[in-house]
């Protein structure tokens, strides 16, 4: 046997390997493209024939956001909430505003009991004008966890078919508004949401830059493909294109200090099974001294970690420029911030307004 065999074993393997990841990518790169472009497709003729038969139909076709059926975080709850919202206003149906019922409380969030949680969120359904309506006066006729276009097609045929009232409670609907996000910007107006929030940090000229680690370790959640976390250099390198020169850099973030142990409460330690760094009821939590990060890369920063996730909200709906996380509350901050530069993230799985930099 030559003496060199496994070694050249090996680097014939690894150029197989490599030449095979190129010839799929080749063979399946332009088949995603056309799958896409056919949803895409199929999306605008059914929002198309939906906005003619539910404009025709308005009292009659009545959709809310099914706030009890998801645990989730602020942010999450807060960007379901809106598409539903956006997409019944576009195509002109009835919108019936739920309250928020529930959301995951995280380690830093000031609230960290069942009841401060629903008293937080008493302030947050006042503030977004959620639960106008009152549920009992509202018979849900369909349940859906997720509308999909099929779904839409579903209940066009019913609209044309059954003269009944329908009234659709929807957990998520982003299969279709990803396809369409600028129903977001036409649909919702951010002026409704400008309310008197008291806030600690109040500069008129500012920019935000929204942090999100989640447990630290770039690790991946379920049901997503990459970790929320992204490098510093990333958020570095985006405010050295932006004109940030005698502004306020503000980082709001949900990374502690310094490592730290957290134990969920009893009620929502189920929310957490199967997440990194979760074990035996508790959760491993890396810290991360972003002021001194920052500082190594020439930025003076004010960090604010944890505290209200609705202050931060506001605070990145406030902002002149906001460089976003992988995050559903940066992402619902920058669909409403009409006056601000918004720097998008690379790889995010919701996607971008078209004036969006990325």
């Amino acid at each position: 046997m030559h003496k060199d065999y496994f070694q050249l074993y090996l680097h014939s393997k690894i150029d197989c390997t490599h030449y095979t990841t190129r010839i799929m990518r080749i063979v399946f790169t332009p088949i995603i493209k056309l799958r896409r472009t056919f949803r895409l497709i199929l999306a605008r003729v059914l929002v198309f024939w939906a906005r003619i038969l539910f404009s025709r139909n308005s009292a009659r076709i009545q959709l809310s956001y099914s706030s009890e059926s998801v645990h989730d975080g602020l942010g999450a709850q807060i960007q379901r909430h809106l598409s539903v919202e956006a997409f019944a206003r576009a195509l002109g149906a009835t919108h019936i505003s739920m309250p928020l019922k529930q959301i995951a409380i995280h380690p830093l969030d000031p609230f960290q009991s069942i009841e401060e949680m629903q008293d937080f969120l008493k302030t947050v359904n006042r503030v977004f004008g959620f639960g106008k309506n009152d549920i009992e006066t509202f018979k849900v006729t369909h349940r859906v966890n997720n509308l999909t276009t099929f779904g839409l097609f579903k209940i066009l045929v019913e609209l044309i078919t059954n003269k009944k009232v329908i009234h659709i409670s929807i957990c998520e609907i982003y299969e279709i508004v990803d396809l369409l996000p600028n129903f977001y910007a036409e649909n919702l107006s951010p002026r409704r949401f400008l309310m008197d929030v008291p806030r600690d940090v109040t500069p008129e000229n500012f920019i935000c830059v929204h942090f999100r680690q989640g447990v630290g370790g770039k690790v991946v959640y379920p049901g997503q493909k990459l970790p929320r976390e992204l490098d510093v250099e990333y958020f570095t390198e985006t405010l050295s294109k932006s004109d940030y020169v005698g502004k306020k850099i503000l980082v709001l973030t949900d990374a502690p200090l310094s490592s730290m142990t957290y134990q969920p409460v009893m009620d929502q330690k189920h929310l957490w099974d199967g997440t990194p760094k979760f074990s035996n009821g508790k959760m491993s939590i890396s810290g991360y001294d972003l002021k001194k990060a920052f500082g190594e890369k020439g930025f003076e920063v004010e960090v604010i970690s944890g505290g209200d996730p609705l202050e931060a909200f506001f605070l990145m709906l406030d902002c002149n420029i906001l460089v976003m996380s992988r995050s559903s509350l940066s992402y619902s901050a920058a669909i409403l911030n009409r006056k601000a530069t918004i720097y998008y993230p690379p790889g995010f799985w919701h996607p971008p307004m078209r004036d969006w930099k990325k």
